[in-house]
Formats: structure tokens, C-alpha cells, sequence
């Protein structure tokens, strides 16, 4: 059930920048709660990124008294949904908001003709409930590797 004092809707070019913020405080949030020692993506990279989804794909937020609160980003290609973008701000994880706009992302998915739903999944548990509770499987790295890049000048 939706938080009654959250408003859902469609993401707009106005949000996007916004949308970056809140991407980039939850997954350094996300980074530092299971130990990995990274840094968020530039913010130009995030902006380029999430306003290609919107453009290309869909997005939805849920916001409360005009500050954004989570948002979920998604392409569709023929019958395939995917769910590139899932976050909510820190400190509201796992109180009823996410899991409304991950929902009407999926059903918007479906209205538009998707049958498989699929996502690439961060390592929060949380985040996965979710998945799995909206009947996807999530992927997940279990490690990463990184080495510095050899033989370019």
C-alpha cells in the first residue's frame, strides 16, 4: 500500500537533476553500509545517464511536499521491462515507499506490453526483498575486480 502523505507520478526533464542527487546520496550511503571502498559516479555521468532513461525509457519518483523521496527507472524493449534505476533516499529505506513505485513502474511496464521483468541488482538486502517480493529474480555481483589499466598513454 502507498505511504499516504507520498505523492507517485511520472518523472519530468525538471527532476533529473534532483533525481542525480538522490541516486548519488544513496548509493555512497549503500557503498559505505557494506563496506565497499567506492566512490558515487561523477554527477555528470548520472545526469547524462538518468536523462537518456527518461527519454528513452520511463521514470517515476515519489516525492513528499515537492522533495524527492525515491525513484525507479525503467526501459522496455518489445516484451522485455528492465529496471535500471531503483533507489530511495537513506533513512526511509523499508518504510512503505519504494515498494508502491516499484509496482506502478512494473504495471506500467505491462500496460505498455512487457511479460518479463527483469533487474541487475545492487548487494542491499533491501533492495532485493523488493525484487523478489515483485516476482523478479535479481542478479548481483558477488565480487568486483579492478586493476589499473596498462599500455595507454
Amino acid at each position: 500500500m502507498a505511504h499516504p502523505a507520498v505523492t507517485y507520478r511520472a518523472a519530468h526533464e525538471a527532476d533529473v537533476d534532483g533525481m542525480a542527487d538522490l541516486f548519488i546520496e544513496a548509493v555512497s550511503d549503500l557503498y559505505r553500509r557494506h563496506g565497499q571502498n567506492r566512490s558515487a559516479p561523477p554527477k555528470a555521468i548520472v545526469l547524462n545517464n538518468y536523462t537518456h532513461i527518461l527519454r528513452t525509457g520511463a521514470f517515476r519518483v515519489a516525492e513528499q511536499d515537492g522533495k524527492l523521496l525515491a525513484l525507479a527507472g525503467s526501459a522496455r524493449r518489445d516484451n522485455l521491462w528492465f529496471l535500471s534505476a531503483f533507489w530511495t533516499q537513506p533513512g526511509l529505506q523499508g518504510r512503505g515507499i519504494g515498494g508502491p513505485l516499484l509496482r506502478q513502474a512494473m504495471s506500467e511496464g505491462a500496460a505498455d506490453g512487457a511479460d518479463t521483468f527483469f533487474v541487475w541488482s545492487s548487494v542491499d538486502p533491501q533492495a532485493i526483498a523488493s525484487y523478489l517480493k515483485a516476482g523478479m529474480l535479481p542478479g548481483t555481483p558477488i565480487f568486483f575486480m579492478e586493476t589499473p589499466a596498462q599500455g595507454f598513454a
